[in-house]
């Protein structure tokens, strides 16, 4: 028996998703994402479903909400740094736009299919389920080398701070658990206002509720303490575009570029009374192998020796000493001219730094060998790696690993009181990617009670307090430096200390649902 949608289902499913991509994706319209879901829990509740029907509801939602918000994958096109031709250049990327929204629809459709399973009479209890397999769908979505968690709904609120706040208590995917629950108790409220004005009140009631008590909570956090040890840091945005960059001839002339502003910030910090302590420089800056071009090695140490500063910046290494594997990296340089230490990259991006599934896509998919900038496969390091400056703790990220929250959680907990970010965004230019990559950093840093420092090629560099303020920010396609303070804070949050434990509750009240429905079923038998 094929299972079919309806037109007008379809019509709700396309409208939900669009709007919800909008909301997350235009600026000033994340409010959007409270009335967006209205459509698709319509659709989930109002009637009995078959797991087929919902999966086919829930992969089509996803594949078209990350349509809406992957569109800027087109700012990658012609692939110009790789000589792969016009045709080419947008066939991968159609491709690549169509197949990775579908595999995210995919997880979508997959779990949500088991909400046929779930389903009882008392519609406040099925909203809460939905909320919760979202919970799942976000936690699934971040997990392996393709762990892809671009689309977590809270993202589209990093420019209310008030409400994202609670992030600090139970992590991003709350603050989804809760706009998934505020949409269901509107649709409620909609659904009976002519039939039941007084379930309907209590239904927007609650949801108005929640939404008061998130935003309380966040106004209040927004005012909390400050903390009285701060260190001096300095950030520097080359501004290199990305073919210039990986020029093996224009290798000097970067680093000049990179080491002139570099002079120059420290310089200037000191005139204003606040000299510079720490330099971070962004992603493979200049993108050389330090263990096998010692001149390279030796320009850093002369630098951070000269200017009297822990130096950092990220790298290629090969560690001889040990694997032989090269990683991408961030080293650190302390005052005296010497290695402090080395932090390896833990979560590769899929395609550009490392091919999953290699044989089998190499066979069939000759083409996508060159996607690679890097010469081989990098390998993932296994450690947070704390740099220990003679002032505080530095917990390390390189570029796409900001998107993990676990990465932070494991830098906090291993002793950061500061987190770096270096990160290269060249590749997109100043698509909405840009922003909505820096947004994640701004979640990580009121996850953790953090300040955030991050260092990007072409933006966006900036300084983030531990409540998600940017203090300063370097904009985009700007060549420059900003220098700040950043507060000490050896404090953990709630989040930090339970982590991904968070998952549990909600998995538990999913099995908690399945046994009530099939408990009250055997009773009514």
């Amino acid at each position: 028996m094929k299972i079919y949608l309806r037109k007008n289902e379809i019509l709700l499913i396309v409208l939900s998703a669009i709007i919800s991509g909008i909301a997350f994706t235009v600026d000033n319209l994340g409010i959007l994402m409270w009335i967006s879901f209205i459509p698709l829990i319509h659709i989930l509740i109002r009637q009995e479903n078959t797991f087929i029907k919902i999966f086919k509801i829930g992969t089509t939602f996803g594949t078209i909400y990350y349509l809406v918000i992957l569109h800027w994958i087109f700012n990658l096109y012609p692939f110009e740094w790789l000589d792969l031709g016009r045709i080419n250049s947008i066939l991968i990327l159609f491709c690549g736009w169509i197949l990775i929204s579908l595999l995210e629809g995919l997880v979508i459709g997959i779990i949500l299919g088991f909400f046929k399973y779930l389903k009882v009479k008392i519609n406040l209890l099925n909203i809460f389920t939905i909320a919760s397999l979202w919970f799942l769908i976000e936690y699934i979505q971040e997990q392996g080398l393709l762990g892809f968690p671009w689309g977590k709904l809270a993202i589209s609120q990093v420019e209310y701070l008030s409400i994202i706040q609670s992030v600090s208590l139970f992590g991003s995917s709350f603050i989804s658990f809760i706009i998934i629950v505020f949409n269901g108790m509107i649709l409620e409220g909609i659904i009976n206002y002519n039939k039941n004005k007084v379930r309907a009140i209590k239904s927007i009631f609650i949801a108005m509720l929640i939404f008061i008590i998130n935003v309380s909570y966040g106004y209040f956090s927004l005012n909390d303490k400050s903390y009285s040890e701060k260190v001096n840091v300095t950030v520097v945005q080359g501004n290199i575009n990305t073919t210039e960059k990986w020029q093996k001839g224009d290798i000097l002339k970067n680093f000049n570029i990179y080491k002139e502003l570099t002079i120059d910030a420290v310089e200037n910090s000191s005139k204003y009374g606040c000299k510079t302590e720490v330099v971070l420089w962004p992603e493979t800056a200049i993108p050389v192998d330090i263990s096998k071009n010692s001149w390279i090695l030796q320009e850093y140490e002369a630098l951070a020796k000269s200017l009297n500063v822990t130096f950092m910046t990220g790298t290629f290494y090969t560690d001889y000493k040990n694997d032989c594997y090269k990683y991408n990296s961030i080293v650190a340089i302390n005052s005296e001219g010497n290695i402090e230490d080395i932090y390896f990259k833990r979560h590769l991006v899929p395609f550009g730094e490392a091919l999953p599934f290699e044989e089998f896509l190499l066979e069939k998919i000759p083409i996508i060998k060159e996607l690679n900038l890097v010469d081989g496969d990098l390998k993932a390091g296994n450690e947070s790696v704390i740099i220990s400056d003679s002032n505080f703790k530095i917990g390390c990220l390189v570029c796409y690993e900001s998107v993990f929250p676990k990465l932070v959680i494991e830098s906090v907990k291993d002793g950061a009181e500061v987190i770096f970010i270096a990160s290269n965004d060249s590749w997109f230019k100043d698509s909405k990617a840009v922003y909505e990559h820096n947004n994640n950093a701004v979640l990580r840093a009121i996850e953790n009670n953090r300040y955030v420092v991050r260092a990007a090629n072409t933006g966006i560099s900036c300084f983030i307090d531990n409540k998600g303020r940017i203090v300063e920010r370097l904009s985009t396609l700007k060549q420059g430096y900003i220098n700040s303070s950043v507060e000490i804070i050896n404090d953990k949050t709630l989040y930090t200390m339970i982590g991904e434990y968070i998952i549990y509750i909600a998995i538990l009240f999913i099995v908690c649902v399945f046994l009530i429905k099939n408990l009250y079923r055997n009773y009514e038998d």
